[in-house]
C-alpha cells in the first residue's frame, strides 16, 4: 500500500477531506489503476458537499474493481447524501454481498431504511 494512500486515511479520519484528496492525488500518480484512491475521493468529496464531482469518483472505483465492496460502500455514502435513497441501499446491498461480514455496511443500510420510513 501507498503511504500516500495511508496518509490520505488518516487525514480522512482526522475529518480533513482536502488534505486527504491531495494525498490520493499523489497515490493515483503512483497507481492510477488502484480503486481505492478512486473511491475515497467520492467520501472527501462528500464531506465537502461537492455531489457532482463525488459520483463519478465513486463510479470510476467501481468500474477499477467491481468485486471489491469499498466502491459500492462510497457510492451508497453519496447516493444517500444525494438524497437518492433506493440508488443507495442498491450499491450497499452489494458491498454486502460482496463483504457479509462488514458491520458497517449493514449500519448504513439500516439508516437507509430508517429514512425511508
Amino acid at each position: 500500500m501507498s503511504r500516500h494512500l495511508e496518509r490520505a486515511r488518516l487525514l480522512f479520519q482526522q475529518h480533513r477531506p482536502e488534505l486527504a484528496e491531495s494525498e490520493l492525488r499523489r497515490a493515483l500518480a503512483e497507481n492510477p489503476n488502484d480503486p481505492e484512491p478512486h473511491s475515497l475521493p467520492a467520501l472527501c468529496l462528500v464531506r465537502r458537499e461537492q455531489w457532482d464531482e463525488a459520483t463519478p469518483e465513486a463510479r470510476l472505483g467501481i468500474h477499477l474493481a467491481p468485486d471489491e465492496s469499498y466502491g459500492h460502500y462510497a457510492l451508497a455514502c453519496v447516493l444517500s447524501r444525494r438524497k437518492r435513497p433506493a440508488e443507495a441501499v442498491e450499491a450497499i446491498e452489494e458491498a454486502i454481498r460482496i463483504d457479509p461480514f462488514n458491520a458497517d455496511y449493514f449500519a448504513i443500510l439500516a439508516g437507509l431504511h430508517c429514512e425511508q420510513v
